[in-house]
């Protein structure tokens, strides 16, 4: 009972330490996002925040199946060797350069559907991040599984600084859409830079693929991946269907008030989530443990999150001149 005290407490110092940094990194990161919306919106049309808006939908949708749900396997699964390592690392790359080259074949219909031929240059280019995001997905997980969080809001705080000047650079230069995919672009290659220069510890991955050992993983990762497109199925149903119906403007001011209203949740639920999931996973054979942990993390970011849509609601008008102008 004594080490299970000790190991429960030494948990708990790791966790509020781990909630630090991520409060710091995704306020950090909420407030470079409102920036770049707050001046874009300024620069560019509203039909160009309808075409990113759609751009979004499609590459956020693959997004969520990018990595096989291999993320939560490897927080699930704490005896991973190093073979099991490498085995997943270039699973995840080649989901990525799968999932990239798919979308950029349906580039093409995508912008004949809904009329707008730019979009097809702009999905290509946007499809890249996924990728990107492959390269490092491994590094960054097992970093948060650790639960070695200061170095990984570090990471994300110079990404989205560099993403956010890259976006407003590009959009006083050409003006459009492209703005907010290059910004895009240049964070996504700045946090898989940062994450092998800082979390790496040396380890690069063996030039080993065995689909066979990695079977365990990929049971796991199946329901994850499955809860994840029903989840963001019905999260872009709005844009897929407006934006084939709607005209690029009238998409464009719904995308911005929507875009808002998810990143306010964006704001506290990752400090908690992100932070929860390890934790639990350190002991998740124990279900008493991971239920009272569990809900308190739907608690928490439940009481956090409603009165900040409340106030929103209160103050639609106000909050939307204030930052996108009358």
């Amino acid at each position: 009972m004594a080490s299970t005290g000790y190991s429960m407490k030494h948990i708990s110092a790791r966790a509020f330490s781990a909630v630090r940094w991520i409060t710091f990194a995704s306020f950090g990161k909420t407030l470079f996002q409102f920036l770049q919306v707050v001046i874009l919106a300024r620069i560019l049309s509203q039909h160009a925040f309808g075409m990113i808006a759609v751009v979004m939908a499609y590459v956020l949708f693959l997004t969520s199946v990018a990595d096989l749900g291999l993320s939560n396997a490897i927080f699930h699964y704490r005896d991973v060797d190093q073979d099991e390592l490498s085995s997943l690392y270039w699973l995840n790359l080649l989901s990525g350069l799968l999932l990239t080259g798919i979308l950029s074949l349906l580039s093409v219909p995508i912008a004949k559907l809904y009329g707008n031929a730019e979009l097809a240059l702009l999905i290509c280019a946007a499809s890249l991040t996924l990728v990107i995001a492959s390269s490092c997905q491994q590094l960054r997980v097992r970093a948060e599984r650790d639960l070695r969080f200061s170095a990984v809001a570090a990471m994300e705080l110079i990404s989205a600084a560099v993403g956010f000047a890259v976006a407003v650079i590009v959009a006083f230069l050409v003006k459009s859409a492209w703005a907010m995919v290059a910004g895009m672009l240049s964070a996504a290659l700045m946090q898989s830079i940062l994450c092998w220069c800082w979390l790496a510890d040396g380890w690069t991955p063996k030039l080993t693929l065995s689909v066979k050992r990695s079977r365990r993983f990929l049971r796991f990762g199946a329901y994850v991946v499955l809860g994840n497109l029903v989840g963001n199925a019905s999260l872009q149903t709005d844009v897929f269907v407006g934006g084939r119906f709607l005209g690029g403007a009238e998409l464009g001011a719904y995308s911005l008030s929507r875009d808002l209203s998810l990143r306010l949740a964006g704001l506290i639920n990752p400090i908690l989530t992100r932070v929860g999931l390890p934790v639990m996973a350190t002991d998740h054979k124990n279900v008493e443990f991971v239920s009272k942990a569990y809900l308190k993390t739907v608690s928490t970011t439940a009481a956090f999150n409603f009165p900040m849509y409340i106030f929103v609601f209160a103050f639609a008008h106000e909050v939307i001149v204030v930052l996108f102008g009358a």
